[in-house]
C-alpha cells in the first residue's frame, strides 16, 4: 500500500480565480532555515494586496499556527495544492528586493553549502529600513515596478533610471601602464575595455612607492575599463576599512563617478539604501565586504577581489559562505570579467589557476628583483660561526640586520603571538599549563602570575594538575615579552607594540624606532620600514588548520609590504623548504604548487571536496553509511571530538569532478531528517580543521 501511495502521479494543476486579481496564486519562499520548507509555498494574494504583491517582494504568510516572512518568486493562475489556498497576510516595503539572477545564485550556494536558500538570501539582502526607502521613492518620484509573474532577468532593471547617471563619456583614459611588468596584464584590462570577460588572479609586486601599483589602483583600472565598454564594476574586500580605503582610491582616479558602499558595518539605513542604489541600477561602482557579493547589478561587467585567501571573507555565521566562491559564480553566471589581486596567492585560486578556470598576471622577475624586499633564511646551521648564539632568539645576524636598519628609519618585527607569554608548560613533567578554575590555557603575565585566557581567572602560584610543580616553562613568547627582550638589546630606541590582542597602532613615523606586530596589526609608515625580523619561524606552522603554512605565507609577504624596496628582512629558523624557497624568490605560486600536490595526495581540499559532519554518533554514522552517497566518496569517522566527548564527527569527502554530485546527496539527507524530525547533523564544508 505504501509502496502504491509512493508511485501516485503528481496531482494535476487547477486554475484559481479572483475578482479583480490577475495571476491570484503567489508562489513564496519561506525565510524559515529549515531544509524540509525549502521550497516554494502557493499561496492566495487577496484583492487589496493585489497592486503591491509583486513578484520579488517580501511578505507575511501563514504557516500552522505561526505567522513568517517570505519572498515571492512567482505569480501565476493555477496550483497543483488540493487543498485552499491560505492568503497572504501583508506585503512588507514598496520596492522588491529579489531578482531571479539572486534567486538562482542562491539556490546554487545553498545546494553547495549544504543549507537552505533563505539562510543565503538572508545573508544577502538586508533588513528593510523603512525610512531610507521612503527617502528614496521621494528622490525617484512616481515609482511602478513592472507587472512581472516570473522573477526580472539579471539584466532588466526594475526601473529604467540609468540615464540620470553621469555619462560615460566623462572618464579619463584607462592607465595600462598600472599592469606593466605583469605579463598578459595590459591585454587583460584592454579585453575588459573591449567588453570581454577575461578572469585573472594578480600577485602583486610590493610597491616601493606605497601607493602607486598597489592592488587598489589596479582594481581602479579595472573599474575605469569596465565604466568604458558601458558596463558596472562590484569589488569585495575583507574589512570595512580596505572598503572605504578602495572607494577613496576609485574616487580620486574617476572624479564625478559615486562610489556605493555595502558593508555589515553599516548602520540599518545606509545599508538599506546602499543594496537599493545598486538594486535600481543607480550606482555603476560597488565596493563592500563579503555581505555585498550577492548584490544584484544588471550590466555588472567587472568583479574584483582582494586577497581572498583573508577567512574575514567568509561568513562567520551560517550559510558559512566565502566571497571567493560567490564572485566566481557571478563572473561565470553574468559573464562578467574577474580579478583575484593581492600580495600573496591563496591555494583556492592556485586551484582554479592549474585547472586552466582562470589565468595569471605573473610579475616579471626584474620588477621582484627591484620591488620586492631581500629575503634571508636565518638557518642557525647554515652559519656555525655564531656558535650556539645562532640558535638564539635574535642571532647575531638578526641584531646587525636590525641596527643597520636603525641608522636610516623604523625596523620592524613580526611575532606570531600577542601577550607576554601566552603559552606556558611545567618544567617537571612538560604539562600544558591549565586553569586550575576552568581549565582553560593560560599565560604568564609581565606583572608576575598567570591569568586564564577563558576566564580570566588570576593568581601569582601555579601548582600543576599532573606532578604538583610551581615552576613553569614558556613555550611561546608573545608581543609583550619581545619588546622587554628588544629594549634591552637596543637601549634608548623607542619600542612600539602594535598587538592584534591590546592596541593597533595605525600610523608611526620615519624615525628609527623598533616595532614589534603580530600577524596583520602592522602599523603603517609613509616610507617603509628600513629593515624587518620575522622571529619563531617554527611555530608559524604548528598550528592544526590546513592552511597553516598558506597563511604564514600570507602574513609574512604582507610584511614585506611595509618595507622599503630591497630591504633586507630576515626569517629567524627553518620554515621548510618550500616555504623558504618561496619566500626568498618571492613567488608564493612556488608554494601553492608543493601544497596542492600534497592536498592532491592527501585528498584534502579543494583537490577534495570535504564536508564535515558533526552531531550525535549514531546520526553522523547514519549519513557516513548511507547508500545513497555516490560510489567514489570517501568516508571518515565518526571520531569523538576533542574536548567534547558527547560531540562526534565525521568527514565525507570526493573528487573536485564530482562536487555536485555529493552536495546534491547531502542536501537530500537533511532534508530527509528535518522532515521526520531526527536529531540535526551541522555539515561544514571546506573546513580549515579536521
Amino acid at each position: 500500500m505504501q509502496q502504491a501511495l509512493i508511485e501516485l502521479p503528481p496531482p494535476e494543476p487547477r486554475h484559481i480565480e479572483c475578482d479583480g486579481v490577475d495571476n491570484p496564486v503567489a508562489q513564496v519562499i519561506l525565510d524559515v532555515p529549515i531544509y524540509h520548507l525549502d521550497q516554494p509555498f502557493d499561496y492566495l494574494i487577496p484583492a487589496h494586496l493585489a497592486q503591491r504583491a509583486h513578484v520579488g517582494m517580501r511578505v507575511k504568510i501563514p504557516l500552522g499556527r505561526n505567522v513568517y516572512e517570505g519572498w515571492i518568486i512567482q505569480r501565476s493562475s493555477t496550483t497543483t495544492h488540493q487543498g485552499k489556498l491560505a492568503p497572504l497576510r501583508s506585503v512588507i516595503g514598496q520596492i522588491p528586493p529579489l531578482t531571479r539572477s539572486l534567486y538562482e545564485l542562491a539556490c546554487h550556494l545553498a545546494q553547495r553549502n549544504i543549507t537552505t536558500v533563505s539562510d543565503v538570501l538572508t545573508a544577502a539582502i538586508p533588513a528593510r529600513h523603512a525610512r531610507s526607502e521612503q527617502q528614496l521613492l521621494d528622490e525617484i518620484g512616481l515609482f511602478s515596478p513592472p507587472g512581472l509573474t516570473r522573477l526580472p532577468d539579471a539584466d532588466t532593471p526594475l526601473t529604467q533610471m540609468f540615464s540620470t547617471l553621469p555619462s560615460f563619456a566623462q572618464l579619463p583614459a584607462v592607465d595600462m601602464t598600472v599592469l606593466q611588468g605583469y605579463g598578459g596584464g595590459q591585454e587583460f584590462l584592454r579585453s575588459i575595455q573591449e567588453g570581454k570577460n577575461p578572469r585573472a588572479l594578480c600577485d602583486v609586486v610590493p610597491d616601493p612607492l606605497k601607493g602607486g601599483r598597489g592592488p587598489f589602483n589596479i582594481f581602479a583600472e579595472g573599474v575605469l575599463a569596465a565604466l568604458a565598454s558601458q558596463r558596472k564594476a562590484l569589488l569585495i574586500v575583507p574589512t570595512h576599512d580596505h572598503a572605504i580605503e578602495l572607494a577613496k582610491t576609485i574616487q580620486r582616479r574617476i572624479p564625478g563617478q559615486t562610489v556605493t558602499l555595502l558593508s555589515s558595518n553599516l548602520e540599518p539605513g545606509p545599508r538599506y539604501r546602499s543594496y537599493l542604489q545598486c538594486l535600481l541600477g543607480r550606482t555603476r561602482i560597488a565596493v563592500g565586504t563579503v555581505s555585498a557579493a550577492m548584490v544584484p547589478m544588471n550590466r555588472l561587467g567587472f568583479i574584483g577581489l582582494y586577497d581572498d585567501g583573508d577567512e574575514r571573507l567568509r561568513m562567520r555565521r551560517s550559510p558559512f559562505l566565502h566571497a571567493r566562491h560567490i564572485v566566481t559564480e557571478r563572473a561565470h553566471r553574468e559573464q562578467a570579467a574577474l580579478l583575484c589581486a593581492g600580495y600573496t596567492r591563496s591555494l583556492y585560486t592556485h586551484f582554479l589557476y592549474s585547472s586552466g578556470w582562470i589565468t595569471a598576471l605573473k610579475a616579471q622577475r626584474r620588477l621582484i628583483a627591484k620591488s620586492a624586499p631581500t629575503v634571508q633564511v636565518l638557518d642557525p646551521m647554515d652559519d656555525p660561526s655564531d656558535g650556539k648564539a645562532a640558535f638564539a632568539r635574535f642571532p647575531p645576524r638578526a641584531h646587525s640586520i636590525l641596527s643597520n636598519g636603525l641608522e636610516t628609519g623604523p625596523v620592524v618585527v613580526l611575532v606570531p603571538h600577542t601577550g607576554y607569554v601566552p603559552v606556558v608548560g611545567c618544567m617537571s613533567c612538560g604539562a600544558c599549563g591549565r586553569c586550575p578554575q576552568c581549565g582553560g590555557r593560560i599565560e604568564l603575565l609581565g606583572s608576575g602570575g598567570f591569568r586564564c585566557f577563558v576566564c580570566g581567572y588570576k593568581r601569582q602560584r601555579y601548582q600543576c594538575y599532573q606532578c604538583q610543580g610551581t615552576r613553569l616553562k614558556a613555550y611561546r613568547i608573545g608581543s609583550e615579552r619581545t619588546g622587554e627582550e628588544l629594549g634591552r638589546m637596543f637601549p634608548g630606541v623607542p619600542i612600539t607594540v602594535s598587538s592584534s590582542r591590546s592596541v593597533v597602532v595605525e600610523h608611526v613615523g620615519t624615525k628609527p624606532r623598533i616595532v614589534i606586530s603580530t600577524p596583520f596589526a602592522t602599523p603603517y609608515t609613509d616610507e617603509g620600514y628600513s629593515a624587518g625580523v620575522i622571529v619563531d619561524a617554527q611555530s608559524w606552522l604548528r598550528r592544526n588548520d590546513l592552511d597553516a603554512a598558506e597563511q604564514t605565507m600570507r602574513a609574512w609577504q604582507l610584511l614585506g609590504t611595509y618595507l622599503r624596496g630591497q630591504a633586507p628582512l630576515a626569517i629567524v629558523g627553518w620554515p621548510g623548504a618550500h616555504v623558504a624557497q618561496a619566500m626568498q624568490r618571492w613567488d608564493s605560486a612556488l608554494l601553492c604548487q608543493e601544497l596542492l600536490k600534497e592536498h592532491h595526495e592527501l585528498h584534502l581540499p579543494p583537490a577534495y571536496f570535504t564536508a564535515r559532519l558533526t552531531g550525535q554518533r549514531h546520526d553522523v554514522s547514519a549519513i557516513l553509511h548511507s547508500s545513497e552517497l555516490p560510489q567514489h566518496t570517501e568516508r571518515l569517522g565518526p571520531v569523538a571530538c576533542e574536548g567534547k566527548p558527547e560531540v562526534y564527527q565525521g568527514v565525507v569527502r570526493i573528487e573536485h569532478r564530482y562536487a555536485q554530485e555529493l552536495a546534491k546527496v547531502l542536501h537530500q539527507i537533511q532534508n530527509r531528517r528535518s522532515l521526520h524530525r531526527l536529531r540535526p547533523v551541522k555539515v561544514y564544508v571546506d573546513p580549515l580543521r579536521l
